[in-house]
């Protein structure tokens, strides 16, 4: 599935923070069982946590990691697709296909 060119934002039954360089997240959720689950990301889970805000596509955020992450653009692309498709099948992030 193709999504670089769509805008990933954090969802707003979300509430996080990060810590040593890691994200702690936590999704409400406001359904009939009222569960909260938390999540800690590591260092690039987390760093791509916070360039979630609605205004970067998938494909710029991809953009950003291999130079500082040292790792080329296909498997950044892949690895970068499959986290945030993971996000948003856990209702952590929406992706939308306008910017906020």
């Amino acid at each position: 599935m193709d999504i670089s060119k769509k805008y990933p934002r954090k969802s707003p039954m979300t509430a996080s923070r990060v810590i040593n360089g890691q994200a702690i997240v936590i999704f409400m959720d406001e359904g009939k069982n009222r569960e909260s689950k938390i999540s800690v990301f590591n260092s690039v889970g987390s760093h791509i946590w916070t360039l979630l805000n609605g205004k970067k596509t998938v494909g710029q955020i991809i953009d950003s990691m291999p130079g500082e992450y040292d790792v080329n653009h296909e498997k950044a692309a892949e690895r970068i697709t499959q986290f945030l498709l993971n996000l948003s099948e856990r209702k952590l992030i929406i992706i939308s296909n306008i910017s906020v």
